[in-house]
């Protein structure tokens, strides 16, 4: 009679497949143009609060990193080559004009040759900003994403050819591109990450639509401040959430 060998190991138990909801999780998020910029986004601010940016060479050596970082990452999620370009020259404008608009010491140097100049012969980017913007908006469905950078930019205080006409075309413009981009798509608050969100819900606020935790917003180093700041510019009353913002950053300034 055969005994079974109670210490034999019987063959190994196939891996159990991983639910395609799990493996949905292993991928990366997708993020977004204006997310992906979030660092080029906040030396914007930095030069609000910074007049000592450190040499000129090093600077535009540090942005030209920062771009490429951009590119590549905005490249390996599918973007196209014209809607990274299009985005590409929106922050190069922005750029220029907060850098020359700063108190940093490096600014006459950068205007003998801007960004702008150095990567598009121009020195009109106020104007072409516009212009592409126009464009975009003339099918704003297919071209969100980069429509949503311009939008940014705008909020961030670029101003480019709008500075002779007033803040409140300006402002006028910020909110009807908010609401060309909020259609259909629902931009709020909760669109965040849960760890970009505070983990209470509480409604106090410094005027109207702005939290007052806001104000530590500009503590808060890189991504995370952009995340949260393009959250808020995003609702319906753009134009005036923009302008307090703008007003916190010059506070701190």
């Amino acid at each position: 009679m055969a005994f079974k060998n109670p210490f034999k190991r019987g063959p190994k138990p196939a891996s159990a497949p991983v639910p395609s909801e799990q493996a949905a999780a292993v991928e990366e998020k997708h993020r977004t143009l204006s997310e992906l910029a979030a660092d080029i986004f906040s030396l914007v601010l930095t030069l609000r609060v910074n007049t000592d940016f450190g040499d000129p060479t090093e600077t535009r050596q540090r942005i030209h990193r920062l771009f490429e970082v951009f590119e590549n990452e905005a490249a390996k999620q599918g973007v196209t080559e014209t809607a990274i370009a299009d985005a590409k020259f929106a922050i190069v404008a922005l750029l220029d004009e907060g850098i020359l608009n700063s108190q940093w010491e490096g600014k006459d140097q950068w205007r003998i040759m801007s960004l702008q100049q150095e990567l598009y012969k121009m020195n009109i980017a106020g104007e072409e900003f516009y212009r592409r913007l126009d464009k975009l908006r003339e099918n704003i469905g297919a071209n969100r994403d980069v429509a949503e950078v311009y939008f940014d930019c705008l909020s961030l205080g670029f101003e480019g050819r709008f500075k002779l006409f007033g803040r409140e075309k300006l402002d006028a413009l910020i909110a009807d591109l908010s609401k060309e981009l909020a259609a259909g798509k629902g931009w709020s608050m909760s669109s965040l990450s849960p760890r970009w969100r505070r983990p209470d819900d509480f409604s106090e606020s410094v005027g109207e639509g702005v939290p007052v935790w806001v104000t530590a917003l500009f503590f808060i180093p890189g991504a995370a401040l952009l995340v949260v700041l393009f959250s808020l510019l995003a609702r319906k009353n753009a134009s005036a959430t923009a302008e307090k913002l703008r007003e916190l950053v010059q506070t701190i300034s």
